[in-house]
């Protein structure tokens, strides 16, 4: 399953991702999140590792991969062997977010795709209303 949300705020690049480093921040955007929290010593970064407890889903392991500051940051989950890319572009005074989620459910949980499609489109654009709302206030 992918899905692709591109969405504007009027933040910079730099605050964007800045914000988005920080995954506990998560629980202010995304209404699945129940709790993060950061497990691994020091600034967040690439190699960063969080867990998170998730509405529907139960806990979940991430980890930072692929940050570029201001231009691109990764987090991978290892359910489901999941990713979210937030791709950042300058654009009008503020930044265009390009929001990439992508899981490859394996087992009986491949059974729940089709279900699970329209479930997961809805939840990205969700994911897009919360952190605009966040960014821009």
């Amino acid at each position: 399953m992918r899905f692709v949300k591109q969405f504007q705020v009027q933040r910079t690049p730099e605050d964007v991702y800045t914000y988005l480093l920080d995954i506990e921040h998560e629980t202010r955007w995304n209404p699945w999140a129940i709790e993060v929290h950061k497990t691994t010593p020091g600034p967040a970064g690439e190699g960063t590792e969080f867990l998170g407890r998730y509405k529907g889903i139960g806990t979940a392991r991430q980890r930072l991969t692929d940050c570029a500051p201001a231009r691109r940051l990764t987090y991978r989950a290892d359910s489901m062997d999941g990713r979210m890319t937030f791709t950042l572009q300058p654009k009008n005074g503020g930044t265009m977010i390009e929001l990439e989620a992508e899981a490859h459910p394996a087992g009986l949980q491949r059974l729940l795709a089709p279900v699970m499609t329209p479930v997961m489109r809805r939840h990205i654009g969700d994911l897009a209303i919360g952190i605009a709302r966040e960014l821009d206030t």
